[in-house]
Order: structure tokens, then C-alpha cells, then sequence
């Protein structure tokens, strides 16, 4: 999965062995490990000091970086496949159930849910306050988001 830098000198690298490794990025060494309940199966999207990824049997992880601790979670029933991506006060992911589902980052309140035609290709994408997203239905899929 790919890394996350996250200050100056760490990498945080999700594994799918339910761990989040803080690296150290001159040495290598492993300065930290962060578990949750759930293979990972995203890269950690981070914003300031909170980040968000997906699991495998379908939770959605809001954590704080600093403490180490799990400040939300939510579980969609289907693996999270695909990198969340943020707009406003909001965190967006896709469930390989073909959900787009939208919580607010502060609270874990659903905001958004909507099912799309088939599964997604892998990655949502953003630009100012738009959701964009391709599908196996052969459609291109456009939000905004408010």
C-alpha cells in the first residue's frame, strides 16, 4: 500500500496485517506501530494531524496520528478499496459494493450515500467542490458537493 508522509521525517505505511508503521524515513527503522481491528486495505489520507483509510471487511477508520487512537469508525459491510478523498468538512469513500458513502471528519455522521451502476475503478477524485468517480457500468459519475 502506499505511503503517507506525515511530518518531516515519517512515513506511515498501512499493512494489511492491521498495523499503521510510522518509518522513520533517513533510517528506516520502525519508530511506531498503530493497530486497528481490520486488515487495511487503502493508503492513509492524511489531514493535518487525523488520517483516514479503509478495511477490508468494510470499516471506515478516522484516527488521530499524534495519540495513536481511533477517534471513529464506521462499517459499510463490504472492503473499502479505494484511497478516501476529502472536500470541505467531509471524508468520501467507495465500497467495492458500488456505495459512495460521505461522513463528516469531525463526527462520523453520514452525509452522503449513493450506488452506482457497478463497481468503481478504483478511485475517487476531486476537484474544488466536486466528486468525480468512473464506473464498470461504462458511466462517468459527477457530484457536487456542498
Amino acid at each position: 500500500i502506499n505511503p503517507t508522509v506525515f511530518g518531516e521525517k515519517c512515513l506511515l505505511i498501512a499493512q494489511a496485517n492491521n498495523k499503521i508503521a510510522y518509518i522513520d524515513i533517513e533510517t528506516g527503522e520502525v519508530k511506531d506501530e498503530f493497530n486497528v481491528d481490520d486488515p487495511i486495505t487503502t493508503p492513509v489520507l492524511k489531514e493535518d494531524s487525523m488520517g483516514y483509510f479503509g478495511g477490508s471487511s468494510g470499516k471506515r477508520y478516522s484516527i488521530d496520528l499524534n495519540n495513536k487512537s481511533v477517534k471513529w469508525e464506521y462499517d459499510s459491510n463490504y472492503p473499502i478499496e479505494a484511497k478516501p478523498v476529502i472536500i470541505q468538512d467531509s471524508v468520501f469513500v467507495v465500497n467495492n459494493n458500488s456505495k459512495i458513502l460521505g461522513f463528516n471528519k469531525v463526527n462520523e455522521d453520514k452525509i452522503f450515500d449513493y450506488a452506482i451502476g457497478d463497481s468503481v475503478l478504483k478511485s475517487l477524485n476531486t476537484y474544488k467542490n466536486n466528486l468525480f468517480v468512473g464506473s464498470w457500468d461504462t458511466f462517468f459519475y459527477a457530484f457536487k458537493i456542498e
